[in-house]
């Protein structure tokens, strides 16, 4: 997905379930910067769920992630994550702050 469709995308996904999304995500992860589609906050884990397209950026990290505190997903968030996305943050579970 190009860059300003996932813009796009994660715009109307805070807009219409009013989340908080940090895209592109960044983490510094044993001496490594990963970059991974974004972050949602309050959902899944304590600091969050990383979502990411690619599996293979996600899998070797997975563990880690967890220890940090965050959860993980991976899908494509495209035009069509908005309908429905509700259903998504149900599996994940809201947490408290």
């Amino acid at each position: 997905m190009h860059t300003n469709d996932m813009n796009t995308v994660i715009k109307n996904l805070r807009e219409k379930y009013a989340l908080e999304i940090d895209s592109p995500f960044c983490l510094e992860i044993e001496d490594k910067i990963i970059q991974f589609d974004c972050l949602v906050k309050g959902y899944g884990a304590s600091k969050g769920m990383v979502v990411d397209s690619d599996w293979k950026k996600i899998e070797p990290v997975s563990g880690l992630l967890v220890d940090l505190g965050y959860g993980y997903s991976c899908f494509e968030i495209d035009a069509s994550s908005v309908e429905g996305f509700d259903e998504v943050l149900d599996d994940w579970g809201k947490v408290s702050a």
